[in-house]
């Protein structure tokens, strides 16, 4: 496999062929595709997100369209634990702006993950504007193959979107199989509850077994999970 672009061609040919053979997952990626063709021309609805749920102190050239405050960007960055220049992925990248601005931080390279094209193609355009073209590549697959080969990263992340997959332990094997021994899985999530009085509420949801470190951070309510793969490739 070429240095300069960490994808393993063959598999993912493959994944981009589980991706569009239709079923559920054609409409969680029509759906996706629709949404990120409509935002990229919407310059309200970047400005809402960004003061009701981003918060004016989050990089707007790496925003998104999740919950993930600045905050808790900065705790996902710590929890990886990654050298200067290691490998990181981003399973369900979306438009790339969480994972490039890790990547961008720790002077790393980034393989981005996500079933939408179009989401995929603002990624790379970003990628280009915020100066990452170089080192950051993106691919279509999903949570449970992502195309890429054995021990590919140092590190993963998953903003806001584990919570989706369809089998969750297919995912977590997979991201097993795709990081070297020591690295780590860092993901956030959203659940939503009402209590008593009406308000809505998150709560964290764990999805395999193992020691988690687990700390709801700042105010934007996501939760901020680590696993750290063991030999055995299971959470330790």
């Amino acid at each position: 496999m070429d240095r300069s672009n960490p994808i393993d061609e063959t598999s993912a040919a493959a994944a981009d062929t589980s991706v569009v053979q239709g079923g559920a997952i054609d409409v969680v990626v029509q759906g996706y595709d629709d949404v990120y063709a409509a935002i990229s021309k919407s310059a309200t609805f970047s400005l809402i997100w960004q003061r009701q749920v981003l918060g004016d102190d989050y990089p707007m050239d790496f925003a998104h369209i999740s919950f993930l405050t600045l905050i808790e960007l900065q705790e996902m960055r710590q929890r990886l634990a990654l050298r200067q220049g290691a490998a990181l992925v981003d399973l369900a990248c979306g438009a790339g702006g969480p994972g490039l601005w890790i990547a961008k931080v720790m002077d790393a390279t980034l393989v981005g993950v996500d079933p939408s094209a179009i989401g995929l193609t603002h990624a790379r355009t970003r990628a280009d504007s915020v100066g990452m073209a170089n080192k950051a590549w993106f691919t279509q697959g999903t949570f449970a193959m992502t195309g890429l080969a054995d021990a590919a990263a140092d590190g993963a992340i998953s903003v806001d979107a584990f919570q989706y997959a369809p089998d969750k332990r297919a995912g977590l094997k997979e991201a097993a199989r795709i990081l070297r021994l020591g690295g780590r899985l860092v993901f956030t999530f959203r659940s939503w509850w009402v209590d008593s009085t009406g308000r809505r509420n998150t709560s964290t949801v764990r999805s395999c077994d193992g020691n988690t470190q687990t700390a709801p951070v700042g105010s934007g309510g996501s939760s901020t999970d680590a696993f750290t793969w063991s030999a055995a490739g299971g959470a330790a």
